[in-house]
């Protein structure tokens, strides 16, 4: 007896600091993986309301925008502040306290990842 197993892609999850519309590499890179067979999640920041309308042209794409993370403008203002508070002290860190080890990267990457679990 014959079964028609289909092979099961990995997930992949594409992580981008801009806007899909503001991204063609990312766009690309989408599309080619979802025509692969690949089940393919995109996390975009969000920080634009004009380049946000233009991210409608994706909507009937195969792969998906699962979170947007916002900043900037878009941003509320206590994650605004908190944001540039953060900016400003890892600059100072930087430039007067000679911080530059890699042991801060998991702080930060906890940081963003648990502001954004969807």
């Amino acid at each position: 007896m014959a079964t028609s197993a289909r092979t099961r892609f990995p997930h992949i999850c594409i992580i981008s600091p801009l806007h899909p519309s503001l991204n063609p590499r990312l766009v690309k890179e989408a599309d080619a993986l979802s025509g692969a067979g690949y089940d393919v999640s995109v996390i975009a920041a969000d920080f634009s309301a004009w380049a946000r309308r233009a991210d409608a042209v994706f909507a009937g794409c195969a792969w998906r925008v699962v979170a947007r993370p916002a900043f900037g403008p878009l941003s509320r203002r206590g994650d605004r502040i908190r944001e540039l508070v953060r900016r400003v002290g890892a600059r100072m860190l930087f430039r007067y306290a000679g911080v530059t080890t890699p042991a801060v990267v998991p702080f930060a990457l906890q940081q963003f990842v648990s502001k954004t679990k969807v």
